[in-house]
């Protein structure tokens, strides 16, 4: 469960961090913007679960953040906080389907409960979108097979932290990733040797792996045969 605490003001985010229990209300990552611009680029770069955001800000709005997430359809939490309790502030933050509206300066207590209710709200948005993330990674895998996959480069496909990833992962599909992507990489190794021509070095380039002998290792770890015996074994068939 991630949040971002978006403020124009750094000490009020200072403030409002310290506040946050995060082992309590399970938190995993807080992540920071001073405006709209940098609130963007923390969405387009990682997975927020929860938006705490200030309504008034230098060029852009609480409002106006909301309605571009809105706009990518990301399932995001929202709570607003302000200095000033504006009717018409409220009325839209309604319309935006904002979950709290919370007064600054805004006392623990008040916060920690908005949060919890917020978490709570979160966690059926969360577990729609994992087999979705899956299925993406899994593609991921599938289409760049015949290079090296490291797990930074699939977070950052589904805007995760890796550490969240490899949990994730392991906790829907039973095995970590880089079994999976062993895996994967020594079926298509299979495919190739009984269907195809190509070299066993080729093979291993074409599955991911840069040193033949090493493929060969991991090809006979997997299948208790080497690449020629297995061909081999696939043509008499």
């Amino acid at each position: 469960m991630n949040l971002l605490i978006v403020d124009d003001e750094m000490l009020e985010v200072t403030v409002i961090e310290k506040m946050i229990d995060r082992h309590k209300l399970g938190i995993d990552e807080i992540y920071k913007a001073y405006s709209m611009e940098q609130a963007v680029k923390v969405f387009s770069s990682y997975n927020v679960d929860i938006l705490l955001s200030d309504v008034e800000m230098p060029k852009g709005s609480g409002h106006k953040l909301v309605k571009w997430v809105r706009a990518q359809e990301k399932p995001v939490v929202v709570i607003f906080l302000t200095s000033h309790a504006v009717f018409h502030y409220a009325k839209e933050a309604i319309t935006l389907g904002v979950t709290d509206y919370l007064l600054k300066p805004v006392e623990k207590d008040v916060l920690e409960t908005a949060l919890a209710a917020a978490v709570k709200k979160a966690k059926p948005f969360q577990e729609k979108q994992t087999p979705k993330m899956i299925r993406q990674l899994k593609a991921y895998i599938v289409n760049h097979i015949d290079r090296e996959i490291t797990r930074k480069e699939l977070a950052e496909q589904i805007y995760v932290h890796p550490d969240y990833l490899s949990h994730v992962f392991k906790e829907k599909t039973g095995m970590s990733v880089s079994d999976y992507i062993t895996n994967v990489r020594i079926d298509h190794a299979k495919t190739l040797l009984l269907t195809t021509e190509d070299s066993i070095s080729e093979i291993a380039s074409k599955s991911g792996y840069a040193d033949t002998t090493y493929f060969g290792r991991v090809f006979k770890k997997q299948t208790t045969m080497t690449p020629k015996e297995y061909r081999k074994t696939g043509n008499r068939r």
